[in-house]
């Protein structure tokens, strides 16, 4: 009876070639028996016991010293484990050797084939994925719920994250910022890499550290903090500073969320046309949704939380009192609080205009992004990975106090020139929600990937549906850092196709992506001109929506950053020598969204667009959008335009109403301010 295939021939290799390992060398099974710690995990030996597994071998020629006295005793156990060591190698053949290397040599090749085999079968699989995305490219204007996207979303999420591809997995230790630090100068010691590296010398500091343990105390490289009297959490990319207050429980949690509960009340609130039974439906044929698993940042110590969320409200958002909000800043309680630090960042941010080291307050503002990304680090379930399949829903108001804090400390790492470190954590803002992409890393990041050499990474999600499935995902800010990435991979080959797939208009039979590749065209044709000194402005065009203007504009503000002379001209001369076939202009439908305001967008901007530039305080842009004078919007210092979605939440959902109240009559009362409306 045939065996069914070469799998089958492999396993059977396998066990044939265990058989031979065993009965050639039977003392080593005894050796393994009497090793009490083959099995356990490396992170639960102590470093007392990593010596155990170590076996040394003995030459023929060198003479074995006795022991003398008690040593003799001490030292059996492991002169017995040396001379089982040394019978093995003198009782196994020349010839049998030969024949197990050859066997084994054989098993590596068929295994290395099968996976290569399959590698190339995936990429293919993909690449036809891609490009069945790509061809039925549809507008966001009229899918709010991904409904079209969300079949292929799994499969796309696995390519671009794939936990099974290693140079994905080493890359993500980029998260810690010392790694880079330490490619870069070899020579640093410890106390170089840390930015606050003074101890302190606080008598009830100390204390507290020898009574909350473990606490910033390293087990196999890794940090560690206490998550209560029993339990420990490691920490994955942040520090343990020498000034932080020891605590036993973290001050925020992750609470899981139900995933069909979520999609489905999320597709409610995006499918507004839709009835429930349709959503409903929709969803029970995604089975792929299972896998994505959705959290929300909740505050540990509820009751508390309130009455700090309640002042905070009242001081920054009510009477803008600063200095009661700094003496509540300074409390103990507001120590690990992330609205009392990251409006403290955000108050030295507006009064540095940059984030810029050579600032003054920059030591100050680099301290509280480190402790509150620290904050954030504690907070992950263990399980947690940056990965696409976990995901922090943007409606959540503490989620995105998270999305801010992330944003703000990667454009710290990039003040100090810590490009790779920058570009992973890219990867891991847009992991946390890659549809929405919150934070609008896609009109940004293409320039940090450019700045670290991840080319291959800014080509393949160019090319993913992640970019090609909306033609309002296909943002000319990212597409244009994908054509940078090919030229300096020195492919002018893929180069062309490129180009001619994007950026040329064909007769689709598809309106979408006929628009789509209009805007490219006429976007590489003004950033070609201005870059090259050909003109000053870019040219208007009817058939160009506002949005897309201002992604160029967005655009134009840095790309002398990344692109060279050498690179604009070989990119020009590219660039005319392809036949621009473009159908006539009135072929291009242009559909009129700068009125639709839904869950993506307001008056047709996207919202991550309007984000992104309100945080980084981009006020060339944000002076050209006048629908931030809409009333009707709601944007605080603490939480940049949210959203105009019912399903949001706000910090008026996290404030004691009584309590509020209370509060402001007290205040007014005892500082004889005068109440708003009265004479």
């Amino acid at each position: 009876m045939g065996r069914k295939n070469k799998n089958d021939d492999l396993a059977l290799l396998n066990m044939i070639n265990e058989n031979i390992s065993t009965n050639v060398n039977p003392t080593n099974q005894g050796s393994k028996k009497k090793n009490l710690f083959e099995f356990v995990q490396p992170e639960e030996i102590d470093d007392a016991n990593e010596d155990t597994n170590i076996v040394e071998t003995v030459e023929d020629d060198k003479p074995i010293k006795q022991p003398t006295g008690h040593n003799r005793k001490k030292l059996s156990k492991k002169n017995k484990k040396k001379v089982n060591t040394k019978i093995v190698h003198s009782d196994t053949s020349p010839s049998e050797s030969e024949d197990d290397d050859e066997i084994n040599k054989l098993l590596k090749d068929i295994k290395l084939t099968t996976t290569n085999n399959k590698s190339a079968k995936a990429k293919m699989d993909i690449k036809n994925l891609n490009e069945k995305i790509r061809m039925s490219m549809c507008s966001l204007l009229d899918d709010t719920g991904y409904t079209e996207f969300m079949p292929d979303y799994t499969t796309i999420i696995e390519d671009l994250y794939n936990p099974s591809d290693p140079a994905i997995v080493n890359k993500k230790k980029y998260l810690d910022f010392e790694v880079e630090l330490r490619l870069l100068f070899d020579d640093l010691d410890k106390e170089t890499l840390s930015d606050d590296f003074m101890e302190t010398s606080h008598p009830q500091l100390k204390a507290l550290k020898k009574i909350i343990k473990p606490w910033g105390v390293k087990k196999n490289g890794v940090e560690i903090v206490p998550q209560g009297k029993s339990l420990s959490k490691n920490l994955k990319f942040s520090h343990v500073r020498a000034d932080y207050i020891p605590t036993w429980f973290s001050t925020y949690q992750m609470e899981k969320l139900n995933t069909d509960e979520y999609v489905l009340k999320n597709w409610e609130h995006e499918r507004i046309n839709d009835w429930r039974d349709v959503i409903k439906t929709d969803f029970d044929d995604l089975k792929d949704l299972k896998k994505f698993n959705y959290y929300k940042i909740v505050p540990a110590d509820v009751e508390n939380n309130s009455k700090t969320t309640t002042s905070f409200y009242l001081n920054i958002q009510l009477s803008q009192d600063v200095n009661q909000f700094m003496t509540e800043a300074r409390h103990f309680h507001n120590y690990y609080n992330l609205l009392y630090i990251y409006q403290m960042l955000q108050v030295l941010l507006i009064q540095s205009n940059n984030i810029d080291q050579n600032n003054d307050k920059f030591p100050e503002i680099n301290s509280l992004l480190n402790r509150a990304v620290f904050v954030v680090d504690r907070s992950l379930k263990r399980q947690f990975e940056f990965n696409g399949f976990n995901q922090l829903p943007y409606n959540y108001f503490y989620n995105r106090i998270y999305y801010l804090v992330l944003l703000q400390y990667t454009r710290v790492l990039n003040s100090k020139g810590l490009y790779r470190t920058v570009g992973e954590w890219c990867k891991a803002i847009l992991s946390l929600s890659p549809m929405d992409d919150p934070m609008g890393i896609k009109y940004f990041a293409g320039d940090c990937w450019i700045r670290s050499s991840d080319y291959q990474w800014i080509i393949d999600y160019c090319e993913s549906g992640l970019i090609n499935k909306y033609k309002e995902w296909k943002c000319l800010n990212i597409m244009f850092s994908a054509v940078l990435a090919l030229i300096r991979l020195e492919d002018e080959v893929k180069l062309k196709e490129f180009l001619k797939r994007h950026f040329f208009v064909k007769d689709n039979n598809n309106i979408c992506l006929n628009q789509s590749q209009y805007t490219l065209n006429w976007g590489m044709n003004n950033f070609l001109k201005i870059a090259l000194k050909q003109s000053e402005t870019f040219e208007k065009n009817v058939y160009i929506t506002e949005y897309d203007e201002l992604c160029l504009q967005f655009y134009l503000q840095s790309y002398k950053d990344v692109w060279t002379s050498e690179d604009l001209n070989f990119l020009n001369n590219i660039w005319h020598k392809i036949d621009n076939v473009i159908i006539k202009n009135d072929q291009i439908l242009n559909k009129n969204g700068s009125n639709i305001t839904n869950a993506h967008f307001i008056k047709g901007i996207p919202t991550n667009f309007i984000r992104m530039n309100i945080i980084i305080s981009n006020n060339t842009i944000l002076s050209k959008i006048s629908i931030l004078n809409d009333k009707n919007i709601k944007n605080y210092p603490f939480d940049p335009i949210p959203n105009v979605d019912s399903s949001f939440d706000y910090i008026e959902d996290f404030v004691n109403k009584a309590l509020l109240s209370q509060m402001y009559e007290n205040r007014l009362m005892s500082e004889d301010i005068e109440i708003p409306g009265m004479l």
